[in-house]
């Protein structure tokens, strides 16, 4: 639970695996979370990680979204 300080800056590079998860998906190559900023940030938006070892992590993203419709009012 949670991710050390010293990882948090590699978690979104490809190809990354953090050593204490690999057991739990042996099979994973490391692009999952750095496809996500990507397509994040495509979208013009932002990703972050807060996280405390030992305790867990959160993974916070912002978008920004124009409302093309009509309001249902």
């Amino acid at each position: 639970m949670g991710i050390p300080k010293e990882k948090l800056d590699s978690l979104f590079v490809n190809f990354t695996k953090i050593n204490e998860h690999k057991d739990k998906n042996p099979n994973g190559v490391g692009l999952g979370l750095s496809i996500c900023k990507n397509l994040i940030e495509q979208m013009g938006g932002s990703v972050r990680v807060e996280s405390e070892e030992g305790v867990g992590s959160k993974f916070i993203f912002s978008l920004r979204c124009k409302f093309t419709g009509k309001p249902n009012m």
